[in-house]
């Protein structure tokens, strides 16, 4: 029997039993838009009062249209829903675009009338059904949609799953389309009316009554509203991981004269924006700290395809959902007919990329044998530290302290150790101005004063284009990766704004001397910065069509020349390992099946060497993969397509199972040794914390211990 048919059949005869009743009182209204009656009344929120209970996971979603996460989110929101998360998704735009509810390959389609409070219902209709598909197994499980007053000056529509309680939508259904209606077609002001209220050329901005909403009018919002509206609904919900937009996209083309054209819909940008102003709100205001993950959207199609076909092909059958491709959709207005069953066709579905990648090396051991681990949390980072060296108990969480007045630490960090035993971050600051949207990306570091001592303040690093005075070309700038090579000479690595790479070093006692190209053309955001055992630095860099790699020959001195890998580019940040033996292998997820893949690398300056990948298995899934070698092998751990830990003994070889294990992740897990050399680890689960599993037994690796949350 089909696992997947049988889980479905679980989910609907565990929630049958609780909804009954209510199911069939509202079995009339399960048609076009599945609703109950509209309720008579204003629900007032009390903020706090749907707190998720202690260590329970709660995931809230602040996106612009009603299918972004469908594209951008899934299938991370889909595990999410499955793992049991408390789930609440915010969408800002109505999404209404031209008012034509149908497919956009239809060469008829422009005869199809206009009508924007009908194709916006019709978006709205086919998110719920998709919803409801994920939580419940059922399309056409009902949905309760009713109004609430999240502040005095913001009323939305708020949509709860009655098979599903935990599962709710919110719309905000601010227009996109009204300066269209009022007949100005052409001219940057046509539609992008989000954007223009954060940048405050426009002081408001209207919304959208859909076709059988409960609102019952219109409403007139500033920036500040929206922002509180959404820090409301933060401190209603507490949720412990927030997914959003990509606040910086990538560049589609760029011209000194026209400027920067943006791979991205600008109202994806401005709902980043929004999220991170109200994030930093909550936090003000309730020293709340969730994890956040802003996610890629249409740069997807410039970058290799990381889902496995399984991945994809759900997808695709929620956005066909969706888009009312469904043999019983027969008034249109079942979903979203613009996207139909032809989501394929748009090209960045089949991935999906976090703007951010945390990395598989926040946690370290330091010189006394004692772990540390380090997580971005809500624009700041949250330190763990084992008490003493093999010990079961870890303080804190302890915050770095911030010195960058209005900077937001973003969710990427570098961590590497010096000679001395002292520990270094690299990361990125971001500081957005309330005034016409002016932004500015630093990389900054910070150092630990003594080695196992407290951390000192952020230093600024500068950023790349720096010196072009051009926002536009700084706000790009790649997640840092940072190594010291054995002269004690600390050396940063970002992509910049050319799809190359830049870097800046400070030798021992020395200062910073500016960032510097290394060349390099159409990389991935997914460097990695490796020191090797005879103390010289690797850096790797995956592109769109293989691998570049850069060698210092010996410590001190510069990296060397570009040297091109010929091998398919990978569809992750590669993990570098070396052995006993120093020989190198690097590991990645493989473009169109995600399976890990290792590849065995000669040393700098090596003679013929063919280079040869190799499939290792592992169950699907996305991110990085962490490795530890030992004397017996090399240990492996990654995240698997149901969204759990899967992992492979220290002493298999390329044709070695994999354990999958019950532990949800929401960043790529790590790996590190502890003081008695037993393998450690990690992950961030979806209650935000970090849970740790050990070796047990001797090595070559039986098994590992029970997760248990730190």
């Amino acid at each position: 029997m089909n696992s997947d048919w049988k889980r479905r059949t679980a989910l609907r005869v565990s929630t049958a039993l609780g909804v009954a009743v209510a199911l069939d009182a509202v079995r009339s209204a399960r048609e076009r838009g599945r609703a109950l009656p509209l309720p008579r009344k204003v629900i007032a929120l009390a903020p706090g009062s749907a707190a998720p209970r202690q260590g329970s996971a709660g995931l809230m979603q602040l996106c612009a249209h009603p299918d972004d996460d469908l594209y951008f989110m899934n299938p991370d929101l889909q595990l999410a829903i499955r793992a049991g998360a408390d789930v609440t998704s915010v969408y800002l735009a109505a999404g209404e675009a031209d008012g034509r509810n149908a497919d956009t390959r239809d060469p008829q389609r422009r005869k199809t009338p206009v009508d924007f409070p009908g194709y916006a219902e019709a978006r709205q209709n086919g998110l719920r059904a998709a919803y409801a598909d994920m939580a419940t197994g059922d399309r056409r499980s009902p949905w309760r949609r009713e109004v609430v007053q999240v502040t005095p000056n913001v009323m939305v529509e708020r949509d709860i799953l009655l098979a599903a309680p935990r599962v709710r939508i919110y719309f905000f259904s601010t227009r996109i389309a009204a300066q269209r209606e009022a007949g100005i077609l052409h001219g940057p002001t046509s539609a992008q009316r989000l954007r223009l209220l954060w940048n405050g050329v426009e002081s408001t901005l209207s919304t959208l009554v859909t076709r059988d909403s409960p609102l019952s009018r219109s409403q007139q919002w500033t920036r500040q509203d929206l922002i509180d509206a959404l820090a409301v609904l933060l401190k209603q919900h507490q949720p412990t991981v927030v997914h959003t937009m990509d606040p910086d996209p990538e560049h589609a083309s760029y011209s000194a004269t026209r400027g920067v054209t943006s791979s991205d819909h600008q109202d994806h940008t401005a709902t980043a924006e929004f999220a991170l102003a109200a994030l930093a709100v909550h936090r003000a205001e309730t020293g709340a700290a969730p994890l956040v993950v802003p996610f890629r959207a249409y740069a997807n199609t410039s970058w290799p395809a990381n889902l496995s076909e399984q991945e994809y092909a759900q997808k695709l059958a929620l956005l066909s959902v969706y888009g009312g491709a469904v043999p019983d959709c027969t008034d249109g207005m079942c979903g979203d007919r613009q996207v139909f069953d032809g989501a394929a066709s748009r090209g960045y579905g089949q991935s999906i990329w976090p703007r951010y990648e945390l990395g598989a090396d926040w946690l370290r051991r330091d010189r006394d044998g004692r772990l540390w681990a380090f997580v971005v949390r809500n624009g700041g980072v949250s330190i763990r530290t084992q008490s003493q060296r093999d010990s079961a108990d870890w303080s804190g969480p302890v915050d770095v302290p911030t010195n960058l007045p209005g900077a937001v630490i973003m969710p990427s960090l570098a961590v590497a150790e010096d000679g001395e035993g002292r520990i270094h971050l690299v990361a990125l600051a971001r500081t957005a101005s309330a005034s016409r949207g002016h932004v500015r990306v630093q990389v900054v570091l910070c150092s630990q004063e003594e080695p196992g001592g407290a951390f000192g303040p952020w230093t600024s690093l500068g950023n790349p284009q720096g010196h072009t005075q051009t926002q536009a070309l700084t706000r790009e700038v790649g997640t840092p990766v940072a190594a010291f090579d054995s002269s004690g000479m600390l050396h940063v690595f970002v992509r910049n704004f050319a799809h190359g790479v830049s870097f800046a070093n400070r030798p021992p006692g020395g200062s910073w001397g500016g960032w510097h190209d290394l060349k390099g053309r159409d990389v991935q955001d997914a460097l990695t910065a490796f020191t090797r055992a005879d103390g010289g630095v690797e850096l790797i860099a995956p592109t769109r069509t293989g691998i570049l790699r850069w060698s210092q020959a010996a410590p001190g001195q510069p990296l060397g020349p570009t040297v091109r890998l010929d091998v398919p580019p990978p569809a992750s940040p590669v993990t570098m390992t070396e052995s006993a033996a120093q020989e190198f292998t690097l590991l990645y997820r493989e473009a169109g099946t995600a399976q890990v893949m290792s590849l065995a690398l000669p040393r700098s300056g090596s003679a013929e060497f063919t280079l040869k990948p190799v499939g290792e298995g592992g169950h699907g899934g996305t991110g990085p993969i962490a490795a530890v070698t030992t004397d017996d092998g090399t240990f492996l751990a990654h995240r698997n397509l149901h969204g759990n830990v899967a992992w492979r003994s220290a002493g298999g070889d390329s044709g070695a199972p994999w354990t999958d294990t019950d532990q949800f992740l929401v960043h790529a897990p790590v790996a590190a040794l502890d003081a008695g050399g037993r393998i450690c680890v990690a992950v961030v689960g979806l209650d935000g914390g970090i849970h740790l599993s050990q070796q047990s037994g001797s090595r070559p690796v039986p098994g590992l211990t029970p997760w248990r949350a730190l």
